[in-house]
């Protein structure tokens, strides 16, 4: 079988996506191509039709570009093509986006594909019910994300991961270490992102509103680390005695949490719909209610201060991603819909 991923750009949890399943697919024998549109000449129109022509595709898989679905098909494929979305951030912005999305959808995809959270189930089956809708988890690389062992920082840290935007929902973040330092005064914060994709409003009002909490010695930006490397920082953070917070308002799979519990990291999150197919609560990571800081810093100070649970965490979060979201289950289940797909189209 040859597939073909579409994105914007190669960034990102989709990025880390795209490459996962790319690798996923040729070990099962499959031929895989990526496309990122942000490269100007792969959303050319008389490229897209001399490429479609020359690799005869099986299946193509577009990602949150709604507008690409007509441009392959008026570059002349005519074989299966699903619309992908991994998120949408907050409901209003999803809502916003499904009603300029659903005549596309309905005009030239064959099926729609997300990963199992009930916020995109509910919007999809709201304004394109009569598109075939698939949806099963996303693949992690348990090979790549493994624990690294270094030597112990004296000092705990929080790792965070995300834009400067308000999905990601940095208020939370700070409000929650504002507090966390008066009872922790040596923790540091380390943040991973690319600056270029903040939202310059937005990261305006973090900077100040770092400064006005006097935060500005405890946390550290990291910019644009590359992914192979990320093992190495959330192992660090594990054994430093912190952890990763993810404070996003709603989240359709979260890359980053995956692989920081792969890397023996523990998870303190929002309760951001998505996140619930790698957290069981108080079994392989911490959730707390989203919007409530006091049960984010009091959850927080048991992941800090409880040394014996959080050796319990990390090492039931590890082995509860590596069982659920095996590269070669997301094949079965992806090569299950093509077979579906086709018969559907009558291709077989």
């Amino acid at each position: 079988m040859k597939l073909m991923f579409s994105f914007y750009m190669p960034s990102g949890g989709m990025g880390t996506l795209n490459q996962i399943r790319k690798d996923a697919f040729l070990k099962q024998g499959h031929n895989c191509h990526l496309l990122y549109t942000s490269h100007q000449e792969n959303g050319n129109p008389e490229f897209l039709r001399e490429w479609l022509k020359k690799e005869q595709f099986d299946i193509i898989t577009v990602a949150s570009d709604y507008t690409m679905l007509e441009k392959i098909r008026k570059a002349g494929y005519s074989g299966p093509l699903v619309y992908e979305v991994q998120g949408y951030g907050p409901p209003a912005e999803g809502q916003k986006v499904m009603v300029s999305a659903r005549n596309y959808i309905h005009s030239f995809a064959d099926a729609v594909l997300y990963p199992c959270t009930s916020h995109l189930a509910s919007l999809f089956l709201q304004h394109v019910p009569q598109v075939p809708q698939y949806s099963f988890d996303n693949p992690v690389d348990s090979t790549l994300m493994r624990y690294r062992r270094y030597p112990p920082r004296a000092t705990p840290i929080l790792g965070w991961v995300g834009r400067i935007e308000y999905n990601k929902n940095w208020r939370e973040l700070l409000e929650l270490v504002r507090r966390l330092v008066w009872t922790h005064p040596n923790l540091r914060v380390w943040m991973f992102g690319d600056h270029a994709l903040d939202n310059q409003w937005e990261y305006s009002q973090f900077d100040a509103t770092v400064k006005a909490y006097g935060l500005s010695s405890h946390i550290i930006r990291h910019t644009n680390v590359p992914n192979a490397l990320m093992a190495d920082y959330y192992s660090i953070i594990g054994d430093s005695g912190g952890f990763l917070c993810s404070t996003s308002l709603l989240e359709g799979f979260g890359y980053s949490i995956c692989e920081a519990m792969l890397c023996r990291c523990p998870v303190l999150s929002s309760t951001s719909d998505g996140v619930n197919r790698m957290i069981i609560n108080h079994k392989t990571g911490m959730l707390y209610r989203s919007g409530d800081v006091n049960d984010a810093y009091n959850t927080a100070r048991i992941l800090l201060e409880n040394a014996g649970f959080r050796q319990q965490i990390r090492r039931s979060g590890m082995l509860h991603i590596r069982k659920r979201f095996r590269p070669e289950r997301y094949v079965a289940n992806f090569e299950e819909m093509v077979m579906n797909l086709r018969r559907k189209m009558k291709l077989l």
